[in-house]
């Protein structure tokens, strides 16, 4: 069943597969909203992983709603690293794709995240998934980016996306019996997916030479290889007086910034965005720089509940820039009253 067409195992899994036999290991599931999904693929597949290799494996939850790479290759520190893995599958062309991330972040970030785990020697899988509006998304422009990738440093990539459109083409499945809203899977079409990965694991694991005695060089220079989210102080508030931080979900420090409450940040490295608390009281951000001003929004149509969100600067800003931010009022439909719940800063070294 596996072939060419949406399997590449290129140099395999041969050598974690025995360990993954011999002793619980950790197993990390960095991706996006696909991969969140609490009755999704994620669960029945570490279900699969523990069963057919006799040892229970820690999992590691790293997957979050509406995100995507640039966000992941900042949030991997917190959610992946300090768990060291031995295994990470990688979801986030999906995420990609409906965040409009532009390529030349998608390489960069993804090379990032390999780089990371692979000084940790964790093995990396990229998985791509489906989207019925991949094609309106130019979601292939993405996939292209992570192959490259995947190609330089030899890890498997399973084009699952390809293996359901080709299996939704001939049935005897709908795509409706599949996916909930053409993205996120019903039960069936998470099953389907864990027997596909499955299916690809007998060639994932079969014995590959490696083609590196050492790591090779990057592929992109600017390779998000080295990041760093800084948290918000009171110091950077222009009345510092008014700080009030809170947390979400008891896990996330944040601190919380009223309308036309200015921020002042200023770093040695490249500020890239910020990780925000995004929810009913979010509204827009005005960032201010030499360079002139831009606004962000806070908002969106998801916001009737409050999740862990990113904002990517469309410019980033190298070395000792100091730029300064201030909560204005959202667009129609978001609150009156706007605030800015600011997790920290994402800072490239």
């Amino acid at each position: 069943m596996a072939g060419p067409d949406w399997l590449v195992p290129r140099d395999g899994l041969a050598g974690l597969a025995q360990r993954l036999r011999t002793a619980p290991l950790g197993i990390a599931y960095l991706g996006a909203s696909v991969s969140a999904q609490r009755a999704g693929y994620r669960p029945l597949l570490h279900a699969w992983l523990v069963e057919h290799t006799g040892q229970a494996h820690r999992p590691i939850q790293a997957a979050l709603g509406g995100i995507d790479a640039l966000a992941g290759v900042f949030l991997m520190d917190r959610l992946v690293l300090r768990h060291r893995p031995a295994l990470c599958f990688i979801e986030f062309s999906t995420g990609d794709a409906g965040r409009s991330l532009p390529s030349s972040l998608v390489g960069p970030a993804v090379e990032g995240m390999v780089k990371k785990l692979r000084a940790l020697d964790c093995q990396v899988v990229f998985l791509h998934m489906f989207r019925a509006d991949a094609a309106d998304l130019e979601m292939d422009r993405i996939v292209d980016v992570y192959e490259r990738v995947a190609d330089h440093w030899g890890i498997p990539s399973l084009r699952l996306d390809r293996l359901i459109t080709a299996q939704l083409d001939t049935g005897p499945m709908t795509q409706a019996e599949l996916y909930r809203d053409g993205i996120h899977t019903t039960p069936a079409g998470a099953k389907r997916l864990v027997r596909a990965i499955s299916d690809a694991w007998l060639p994932l694991t079969r014995e590959k030479v490696c083609r590196f005695a050492a790591p090779p060089a990057s592929l992109f220079p600017d390779c998000f290889d080295s990041t760093e989210i800084v948290p918000p102080r009171a110091e950077m508030l222009a009345q510092p007086l008014r700080a009030n931080f809170k947390r979400f979900r008891l896990l996330w420090p944040y601190l919380e910034l009223d309308r036309d409450h200015c921020l002042r940040f200023e770093t040695s490295g490249t500020i890239a965005g910020i990780v925000v608390i995004s929810g009913p009281e979010s509204g827009m951000l005005e960032l201010i720089t030499p360079r002139g001003s831009r606004k962000y929004a806070d908002w969106d149509r998801w916001c009737s509940w409050e999740r862990l969100n990113a904002i990517n600067f469309a410019e980033h800003f190298p070395g000792l820039q100091a730029v300064t931010m201030r909560v204005c009022a959202g667009p129609e439909g978001a609150a009156a009253d706007p605030r800015l719940k600011l997790y920290g800063w994402m800072v490239r070294r």
